[in-house]
């Protein structure tokens, strides 16, 4: 079974990666074109990004916020194609502000409060946990 990630990085066009290498997923990947159907991404990817610059530039901590509007269209949408799909999984990478948080340790799900399920240490580090009823990743510390 493969584990994706989505993760907005910087100005890059791909928002999908290798969980376990953190190497890009290539565009051609099924992946995008299923994810796409449920949602458009250039427009998420645009909205998320507005809401990156809120957080850089005004401090608004929304982006933090499991429950922001972008974050829940994309966690909505996965749940969607992971049904769809057997071959792969799909989790939407998220974290608190490490700036105010630097030594923050993930145990439960922000959504369901279950307690999160650790992957092999072969994962990257920024990909150990993830939620059992959700589609969400998240940093080992």
């Amino acid at each position: 079974m493969e584990y994706i990630k989505v993760m907005v990085a910087g100005e890059t066009d791909g928002i999908l990666w290798d969980a376990s290498t953190e190497h890009n997923i290539q565009k051609d990947h099924p992946a995008y074109v299923l994810l796409n159907e449920q949602l458009d991404l250039l427009k998420w990817v645009e909205d998320y990004r507005g809401l990156f610059r809120d957080w850089l530039y005004n401090d608004d901590e929304s982006i933090y916020e499991i429950n922001n509007p972008i974050n829940m269209i994309m966690i909505d949408s996965l749940l969607v194609v992971n049904n769809l799909v057997k071959d792969y999984n799909i989790f939407y990478w998220f974290d608190v502000d490490r700036d105010l948080n630097p030594d923050f340790v993930w145990n439960n799900c922000p959504l369901s409060k279950a307690p999160l399920i650790a992957l092999p240490k072969s994962f990257h580090s920024n990909n150990r946990k993830i939620s059992p009823k959700y589609p969400l990743i998240f940093p080992d510390a």
